[in-house]
C-alpha cells in the first residue's frame, strides 16, 4: 500500500456545541474550531449570533468552521450558505444527502454559482453506501465545481465509526487520488484516541473529533480539555 508522504502534520479539528464549551478548552491545542450542535443532528447548526461571537473572539487566533445543518432543500441550503458566507468563517461544512448523481451535481452547480468567499467543504457520509460509492468514483467532479476539501464522516452517530466502515486501504487510496487532484481530505466519524495510529499513517489534511474528546465519549456531553491536549500532542 502506497502511503501519503507530506511534510505537514494533520490539522486537528474539534467540534464544539457552545461558546461555554470553547471557553473551557485551551484553544492553542486546536487548529480548527468547528461549530456544530450535536443535539440538532449530525451537522447541527449554531445560531448565527453565536457564530458571530466566536468569530469575533477567536477568528484571529485560529481557523473556524461551521456546519450548515442537516439540510436537503436546495433553496434553504443556498439561503443559509449565503448567510454563513458573510460571517468571516474559514470553512462551511455541508452534507450530501442525495443518492442520485444528477441531484448531487445539481446542488454542486447551484452552490458553485453563488461565488462564495468562504471555503466550502462537502461532507460525504460513508454510512450512505450510494453516496460513498459516487464520491469515491467521481473525485474529478468535486474539483470541477471548485471544491478543494472533502470531509469523510459518519451520519449515524450511534453506529459504526469511520474505520469500521472504510478499511485502511480504501481510505488511503481515496486520500492518494484526492491529493493527485489537489483536493485535501479530512477524516471524522466517531474517531477516538485509539484510532490515531492508523490515522497518522493515512496522514489526511484534517482529523476531526467530537465524541472522542467528550467525557465518556458522549457526543452530546462536554468536551474534555485533557483529551484535547492528549490528542493534540500525538497529532502534532
Amino acid at each position: 500500500m502506497k502511503l501519503i508522504k507530506r511534510n505537514k502534520k494533520p490539522k486537528l479539528l474539534i467540534s464544539f456545541q457552545s461558546t461555554e464549551e470553547i471557553s473551557d478548552v485551551e484553544i492553542e491545542f486546536v487548529d480548527i474550531l468547528d461549530l456544530k450542535d450535536p443535539v440538532k443532528g449530525s451537522l447541527g447548526a449554531w445560531k448565527i449570533k453565536y457564530i458571530k461571537n466566536v468569530v469575533k473572539n477567536f477568528g484571529k487566533i485560529t481557523k473556524i468552521s461551521a456546519t450548515l445543518g442537516d439540510l436537503k432543500d436546495y433553496d434553504l441550503i443556498v439561503k443559509k450558505i449565503n448567510s454563513f458566507d458573510k460571517l468571516g468563517l474559514d470553512f462551511i461544512k455541508f452534507g450530501i444527502f442525495e443518492n442520485n448523481e444528477n441531484k448531487i451535481e445539481k446542488i454542486f452547480k447551484i452552490i458553485f454559482q453563488c461565488n462564495l468567499q468562504t471555503t466550502l467543504v462537502p461532507v460525504i457520509f460513508v454510512d450512505f453506501p450510494k453516496i460513498k460509492e459516487w464520491a469515491f468514483n467521481n473525485l474529478d467532479r468535486f474539483l470541477s465545481f471548485g471544491f478543494k476539501y472533502i470531509l469523510l464522516d459518519t451520519f449515524k452517530k450511534n453506529s459504526k465509526n469511520l474505520l469500521e466502515i472504510c478499511n485502511e486501504n480504501l481510505l488511503n487510496n481515496f486520500i492518494l487520488e484526492s491529493t493527485k487532484l489537489g483536493i485535501k481530505v479530512g477524516l471524522a466519524g466517531k474517531l477516538e484516541l485509539k484510532h490515531l495510529n492508523i490515522l497518522s499513517k493515512l496522514n489526511p489534511r484534517i482529523i476531526g473529533f467530537r465524541s472522542g474528546v467528550c467525557e465518556n465519549n458522549n457526543r452530546i456531553g462536554k468536551v474534555s480539555n485533557n483529551k484535547v491536549k492528549e490528542i493534540s500532542s500525538l497529532i502534532h
